[in-house]
């Protein structure tokens, strides 16, 4: 028998506001460097006009999170589910 593997979920919207999240750091070493630095100011100040729009659970995962490199920062992202539950 195998184990049920869990992984954290997120609806497809929320999937495209932490692509537009990590895009915008991608695109904008400024925008990066703030990310990592200071999240809360991040998200607060949006990126060009635009806001993120994020549940609020993301929100305080992104704040908590700790990294030094935007690699880092995306590796403790919640991760999509790309498969089911349970199947390996």
């Amino acid at each position: 028998m195998h184990a049920i593997k869990s992984y954290p979920t997120i609806i497809p919207a929320q999937r495209g506001e932490l692509s537009r999240l990590l895009t915008a750091a991608v695109v904008n070493q400024g925008f990066c460097n703030l990310l990592l630095t200071n999240p809360a100011n991040a998200l607060a100040s949006g990126f060009h006009g635009e806001t993120f729009r994020l549940a609020f659970e993301d929100k305080e995962r992104i704040l908590n999170i700790q990294a030094k490199t935007l690699a880092e920062f995306a590796s403790q992202l919640p991760l999509p589910l790309t498969h089911p539950v349970g199947m390996d």
